[in-house]
């Protein structure tokens, strides 16, 4: 008869603690909450944040010509063609009333990477990318350049 008193006891003792910590973990209640009769209406609801959708409108850059000199003479001549990737509506306005600037400091740019002794493929370069996007920027202004683009690339030999 002990045996079977204690074994109730004990399922009791685990059903209790089972039950607190149910609701302790479930709905954010204490044990004291749970026994003085709160309801979990008492937390704070989290709204849901609607994430902010942000369209992108493309832009094409016309085709940059920048001559590779080596040793004072043309080594070889490249064309790129750029697009780049603006926050709505008003970043392609804003790019395309800036179109010249925008491709004269792309140009200055790229004239001056050329000449580096070791000319690294335009298209992997991401540090030229992440140049001409600061570029962009600093010329647009507003951080409304997302991310440039190489759509191609060609180099000739002189």
């Amino acid at each position: 008869m002990k045996k079977i008193i204690i074994i109730l006891l004990g399922l009791g003792l685990l059903g209790g603690g089972g039950f607190f910590g149910y609701k302790y973990f479930t709905e954010g209640l204490t044990p004291k909450d749970v026994l003085a009769g709160k309801k979990p209406g008492g937390l704070k609801e989290e709204k849901a944040v609607k994430p902010k959708v942000i369209s992108y409108k493309y832009v094409k850059i016309p085709a940059i010509n920048v001559s590779v000199m080596r040793r004072g003479e043309v080594d070889k001549i490249f064309a790129v063609l750029i697009v780049l990737e603006v926050k709505g509506a008003k970043g392609e306005t804003l790019v395309n009333d800036r179109m010249p600037l925008l491709r004269d400091a792309f140009y200055s740019y790229l004239h001056a990477a050329s000449a580096l002794p070791d000319l690294p493929a335009i298209d992997e370069a991401v540090f030229i990318k992440n140049h001409l996007k600061r570029v962009a920027n600093q010329i647009v202004g507003d951080d409304r350049v997302h991310d440039v683009l190489i759509q191609s690339t060609f180099a000739r030999k002189v």
